[in-house]
């Protein structure tokens, strides 16, 4: 668990009791996936919210527990789908 606030066309994940955040530039992320199980571990009644994104021609799968309430799964999925789409807008409108 921790807390994650998108800035900049970017997804900052900071886990609880440690000072550098994970940050994901969202330009890069290809889909979103929700699973109980990542990197090994199982997060019980949780659901981990998996971003799929490109860095130097890898595909990596970042894994975050963003909520403690299933019900609000679909919102929080639903805010970071809107933040990706207005980076990858924005990017398109620098590059066009």
């Amino acid at each position: 668990m921790g807390r994650f606030w998108c800035e900049s066309g970017q997804l900052h994940f900071r886990r609880f009791l440690t000072r550098t955040p994970i940050v994901i530039p969202l330009r890069a992320v290809t889909r979103i996936a929700l699973t109980a199980w990542h990197a090994g571990r199982w997060s019980g009644t949780r659901r981990i919210i998996v971003l799929v994104w490109q860095r130097d021609g890898m595909e990596l799968h970042s894994g975050f527990v963003l909520t403690r309430s299933r019900h609000d799964i679909p919102e929080v999925v639903a805010r970071i789908e809107a933040e990706i789409a207005a980076a990858k807008s924005a990017d398109s409108t620098v590059q066009g």
